[in-house]
């Protein structure tokens, strides 16, 4: 069962025998045509319904006997509010709400304001954790390991450890894992030193997320997730071999002026930037009119501004 309580709930960890006061209840299918079904939702996380509780007061915690894998989240849980206590002594309190959600996932401070104004900005997105926030700490490892001067294996590893207690820190969200479980085949293979091909990569990936969650396979958002790096890497391909093509036409790019290699490096960039950005636009376009029956035109503003 899956329990919420009004208030401030302390000293309760995952793995207490609880004594509680509350209301059952099992959702039932959704009144309007295209509504989130959030019994289905239930079910997806092995839960079969919702036990309501009006005030702290009514739990009691009768005993404490949390398993090996109880311990580790009630670990991960401490790591959490570790992490939460160091953006409140770090930043002004009325930034902390923002920070928690961008970095660790956790909405629940923010108010109905803040997200009225993500939400006509068009950058609500970016208060969900997804795959971009484990690329951009990944990248910004990398960077830190490039300046210390590691070698292959142990930049692997520390990318790896970056990666992986990321995913663990932010309870492991569905992009994060699917981020994190890519990131770990490519850095495992970067260690071992073998090169690795995206479609296999994706592939394995895919695999083992099926073997973890397979309840993601009817997942919307899984689908664009996958259908989002199959154009990338589609994209990616397609550019490589357009490039080799046009620079068989270049007797020799050596004799060039450094400005005007920096010039076509900037207007490469520039095309793949609008190119994979297309890309993606259009392969995830029919999945998205199908499930939200909306035509987003954003891909093509981002595009064009």
């Amino acid at each position: 069962m899956r329990l919420e309580v009004s208030g401030h709930l302390l000293d309760v960890a995952v793995g207490d025998e609880l004594e509680l006061m509350g209301q059952l209840y099992y959702p039932g299918p959704p009144r309007n045509p295209g509504e989130f079904d959030y019994g289905d939702w239930l079910r997806s996380q092995r839960l079969d319904g919702v036990v309501r509780v009006e005030h702290p007061d009514h739990l009691v915690v009768i005993a404490s006997r949390p398993t090996i894998r109880e311990r580790f989240a009630n670990l991960r849980d401490r790591l959490r509010k570790q992490c939460e206590r160091l953006l409140i002594q770090r930043l002004d309190a009325p930034h902390v709400p923002v920070a928690a959600s961008l970095l660790l996932g956790e909405r629940s401070g923010l108010t109905d304001a803040v997200k009225e104004h993500f939400a006509q900005s068009g950058t609500m997105h970016l208060l969900a954790i997804s795959g971009l926030h484990v690329g951009v700490l990944a990248g910004l490892a990398a960077i830190f390991c490039r300046l210390l001067k590691l070698r292959r294996v142990a930049t692997a590893v520390v990318l790896l450890t970056v990666v992986l207690g990321y995913a663990v820190i932010t309870d492991q969200r569905p992009p994060v894992l699917r981020a994190a479980v890519l990131a770990t085949i490519v850095l495992t293979g970067a260690a071992a030193g073998r090169t690795s091909d995206g479609y296999h990569t994706l592939a394995l990936c895919g695999i083992v997320l099926l073997l973890l969650r397979p309840t993601d396979l009817f997942d919307t958002g899984a689908q664009l997730s996958f259908l989002a790096v199959l154009a990338i890497l589609w994209c990616n391909r397609s550019l490589r071999k357009l490039d080799g093509i046009q620079d068989a036409g270049f007797d020799s790019l050596d004799d060039a002026s450094s400005w005007t290699r920096t010039a076509r490096r900037f207007r490469r960039a520039l095309r793949d930037g609008y190119a994979v950005t297309g890309a993606i636009w259009l392969v995830t376009l029919p999945l998205a009119a199908h499930r939200f029956e909306l035509i987003a035109r954003s891909g093509w503003s981002s595009m064009c501004c």
